[in-house]
């Protein structure tokens, strides 16, 4: 098809260039201005929440030392605080406690009932150590000696050590509360009772009064009952466990049984 332009005139040709030219601006503003126009709106609600970041950084970075002497200021409580625990909770821990209660509030504690230390999760809630002293006798006997789990899984003396090492470097690191519950059966008046109640509350280790029980003794006109108390302990702060103190045991012809008797310092 040949098109003859020279029947066109000129006033029809200014026509179609105009006309060439509005589709060229509107083709123009569709694919490349109208485009552009949006991006930058987006830009621009994108730079808004920036801006709100950036003021908030120059804020806290005003605020630089204020908040480095806060968290160590925070820090140095929290290691105070911890340093508190002790290592550890062992029984000879529970026996010498209640023979100090036994002094402090002159009550009777006839039997002592040491617990297990369990682990005290975020929550609060305790769940039991993988231990031995968890199991039964029987459970103990059918379960296979430590040699032979090692020649079956192929554990060494390297592998074995290597692997106690990493333990040992994850408890340092991760420090971990322990609550071990010791329950003590007794006898006496109300008023000993308090005095063993305040006697606790008074310690510098940390421990709580976990429930106690009372029933009238018809024989000695007192209370009998168990006083359940929670021993906590904390591993993991570098600290080492302390045996207490029980005093001396002096024997001879005016002691015959062996007293304990607190040592004078």
């Amino acid at each position: 098809m040949n098109l003859d332009f020279s029947s066109i005139s000129n006033r029809e040709k200014r026509m179609l260039l105009m006309l060439f030219g509005v589709l060229l601006m509107v083709v123009s503003y569709m694919l490349v201005f109208r485009p552009q126009m949006e991006k930058a709106s987006e830009t621009a609600v994108q730079n808004e929440g920036l801006d709100t970041r950036l003021n908030e950084l120059l804020s806290m970075a005003e605020k630089k030392d204020y908040y480095q002497r806060e968290t160590q200021n925070m820090q140095e409580e929290i290691d105070a605080y911890c340093e508190k625990f002790p290592a550890d909770i062992k029984e000879e821990d529970g026996i010498v406690l209640a023979q100090n209660i036994e002094k402090a509030a002159g009550i009777t504690i006839d039997t002592v009932g040491t617990g297990v230390r369990l682990m005290v999760s975020e929550d609060g809630t305790v769940s039991e150590e993988a231990d031995e002293q968890q199991q039964t006798l029987s459970e103990q006997d059918n379960v296979a000696t430590k040699e032979q789990v090692d020649a079956i899984e192929g554990n060494t003396q390297e592998s074995t050590e290597t692997q106690k090492q990493t333990d040992d470097a994850l408890v340092e690191d991760s420090p971990t509360l322990y609550r071990t519950q010791d329950t003590f059966s007794y006898k006496g008046s109300y008023e000993n009772l308090k005095k063993a109640v305040t006697y606790i509350n008074s310690q510098t280790g940390r421990m709580t009064v976990d429930s106690i029980t009372m029933a009238f003794d018809s024989g000695t006109g007192g209370l009998t009952g168990t006083l359940t108390v929670n021993i906590y302990s904390m591993s993991g702060i570098g600290t080492q466990y302390h045996e207490p103190d029980a005093g001396t045991s002096i024997y001879g012809k005016k002691n015959l049984f062996g007293t304990l008797e607190k040592k004078n310092k």
